[in-house]
């Protein structure tokens, strides 16, 4: 007999989902994230999916902002903004905002908000820009994605863009 999977807090948007009291969550707890269409699970200190890498905090970054990974001296990963100069160690998207310190998910497959700040047309590759920036490029050197909608960003600067993120295949 069919039996709809069960999640201890349901579906909820993603805001829904920042919104919890962390108090009230065990290691382990799961919701169904309906912005993502993905399945997360509460580590005892953060949200995590199927398309996302954990680690530690060296500097605070924002959701959207594209991460480097490196290891942290004692067997974890160590996450900060990438740079134009480390681009090569591009672990993915930041999957909510984090602050110095704290453990955070890293969107390193699949579909992510990236934020821009200049136009954006569907199809565009993009770049690492500038230290926790990306833009709009080529699919040489640095490539990190691909946009899957198009925004014009005008005035507003700093908005988030459905995007694919490309790091599987970066060796």
């Amino acid at each position: 007999m069919y039996r709809k999977s069960t999640y201890v807090w349901g579906e909820r948007t993603n805001a829904e989902i920042e919104a919890l009291d962390i108090t009230l969550l065990n290691a382990g707890d799961s919701v169904f994230n309906t912005d993502w269409k993905l399945p997360e699970f509460w580590t005892g200190e953060v949200w995590t999916n199927e398309h996302s890498a954990v680690g530690t905090a060296v500097k605070s970054f924002s959701k959207g902002q594209p991460i480097a990974w490196y290891p942290d001296g004692s067997g974890g990963v160590a996450l900060n903004l990438i740079t134009t100069s480390n681009y090569y160690q591009f672990a993915g998207i930041a999957c909510r905002d984090v602050v110095e310190g704290g453990e955070a998910a890293v969107g390193i497959k699949g579909r992510w908000e990236v934020r821009f700040t200049s136009d954006v047309t569907r199809g565009d590759f993009y770049v690492i820009s500038g230290t926790g920036s990306v833009s709009v490029g080529t699919a040489s050197q640095g490539c990190v994605g691909i946009a899957l909608e198009s925004k014009a960003i005008g005035g507003e600067r700093d908005q988030l863009v459905w995007c694919s993120v490309n790091t599987v295949e970066k060796y």
